[in-house]
């Protein structure tokens, strides 16, 4: 860990974004009927935590102390929307090509929803095109909030995060009963969110105290194997989040082997991809499926046996990591430098530019 660079937890992050892939490439296979991976849906629920601990780490005294809201909110525009712009082009344009025509019933209205990032708002059809996006959507508003509650409330926003965080949890359990109901996707992140942020002046305060080492890490991990595989979409997935949370906390203080396994170099590669990954592999997913359902019709298949299915997941999987590695490269890395140089322009007197922009 350096600074507020936890890199352990950026590991965390490539798995997380890995387990997501696995949820949405369906295929008969042994990988696909493990619990684990048909709830492993849950795992977006681990990048709100995070995301709202990792932002609470970074900009929390900055927002306090003058970081203007509009600054703050052009650096995490940057960071997320030029990779959403380019995978929803992709879809678009493939659409357009195909059929002449966009499928929505509303095109222009769900277009323009994306364009905003205001799809995961509520209100809107998630179902279409790039469907993880409404995370980012969602996020993205999230961070708004957090920086209007610092900017409100100083020290004070501690008490926000933990009203947000009940409420959160209430409306989930009293009108959807689960944690990814169709309608609740701003709920569900800013409870996750909420959660994340307060777990890191949790973790100021009481980082020596908090448990850490070989056994609370592989009892973290064990945790989440566990509930994942449980909670699918009962009301126990409510709690996913605190879940998420104790692994933030346990991990945060990079003090075991499991730690040191997530700050290899591959661990790391993948949590640098894991925004990527995340974002196109439905994209990839579709292509594949596509691919396949081709082949089958000039008679050539993998054969339709488990194991066929078990090497269909993991070639898929490379593939997007590897069309990640490029997005990541061409795409993200570019636009984010763009976009913090904007900022830079814009910054308020007296404040120091940081890598953690």
């Amino acid at each position: 860990m350096g600074g507020n660079r936890f890199t352990a937890l950026d590991g965390w992050r490539g798995i997380a974004a890995c387990m997501v892939v696995l949820f949405h490439v369906r295929a008969p296979s042994h990988v696909s009927e493990l619990a684990l991976v048909r709830n492993s849906f849950l795992f977006v629920d681990f990048f709100f935590v995070l995301s709202g601990f990792v932002i609470a780490a970074t900009y929390a005294e900055r927002l306090a102390g003058g970081l203007g809201i509009g600054r703050f909110m052009l650096l995490r525009f940057g960071r997320l929307f030029p990779l959403h712009l380019a995978v929803l082009a992709a879809f678009v344009g493939l659409e357009l090509m195909r059929n002449g025509a966009l499928s929505p019933a509303d095109p222009l209205g769900a277009l323009v929803a994306r364009l905003l990032l205001i799809h995961g708002l509520g209100p809107f059809d998630t179902e279409i095109w790039n469907v993880p996006s409404w995370s980012i959507s969602s996020e993205f508003f999230a961070y708004l909030l957090f920086a209007l509650a610092v900017a409100a409330a100083g020290a004070r926003h501690e008490r926000l995060l933990v009203g947000a965080a009940l409420v959160g949890a209430a409306i989930l359990y009293a009108g959807a009963g689960k944690i990814n109901a169709a309608g609740y996707e701003m709920v569900r992140c800013v409870y996750g969110f909420a959660i994340g942020a307060g777990a890191w002046h949790l973790f100021v305060r009481s980082r020596e105290a908090l448990p850490r080492g070989n056994l609370a890490e592989g009892l973290a991990i064990a945790a989440v194997v566990a509930f994942v595989s449980i909670a699918g979409e009962n009301p126990w997935s409510i709690a996913a989040p605190l879940v998420f949370c104790a692994v933030v906390l346990v991990f945060a203080s990079e003090r075991g082997m499991s730690s040191r396994l997530l700050n290899s170099r591959p661990f790391l590669f993948l949590g640098a991809v894991s925004y990527s990954v995340y974002m196109v592999h439905l994209f990839v997913a579709h292509r594949v499926v596509e691919g396949l359902t081709f082949a089958q019709r000039l008679g050539l298949s993998l054969g339709a046996d488990k194991w066929a299915g078990d090497v269909l997941i993991a070639l898929c999987l490379m593939l997007v990591i590897a069309v990640a590695a490029l997005t990541y490269c061409c795409i993200e890395v570019p636009a984010r430098e763009w976009f913090r140089r904007r900022a830079q322009a814009v910054r308020e007197p007296g404040l120091l530019h940081t890598a953690s922009d």
